[in-house]
């Protein structure tokens, strides 16, 4: 049963975003797959990424959130369905949105896991 709730709740988190239109932004999200992939021949590593496209809302973190340290006033938080992104973020990560690349700092959990709440700084 509780299976079924959090799948549930996946999809309207989904349609939720969905209906907010022109309030969310189109986002780019690169995923870092683990460990770089070693060329024996080039003597490169490559990083192997996986690349997701969905909207999600881009906002910035309350007066109250921001802390000079961990959270500074220029961050910001994505929200988005764990159905767009099925991933756990990582620092690995980058994203671009709303004109702007930013690095991953962390992600922020969420009764569920019916959302990614995730924490953003320009690059």
């Amino acid at each position: 049963m509780v299976n079924a709730f959090a799948s549930t709740l996946q999809g309207l988190v989904k349609t939720a975003l969905t209906v907010a239109g022109d309030l969310t932004a189109s986002v780019v999200y690169t995923y870092v797959n683990g460990e770089p992939a070693y060329d024996p021949i080039s003597g490169n590593s490559t990083a192997v990424t996986t690349t997701y496209t969905f909207s999600a809302v881009i906002c910035k973190f309350g007066q109250d959130e921001t802390d000079s340290k961990i959270v500074v006033e220029t961050d910001a938080k994505m929200i988005c369905s764990t159905l767009d992104l099925p991933v756990e973020p990582t620092v690995s990560d980058t994203m671009t949105a709303n004109g702007k690349t930013w690095s991953i700092q962390r992600e922020l959990g969420t009764p569920g896991n019916a959302a990614r709440i995730v924490h953003l700084r320009e690059i």
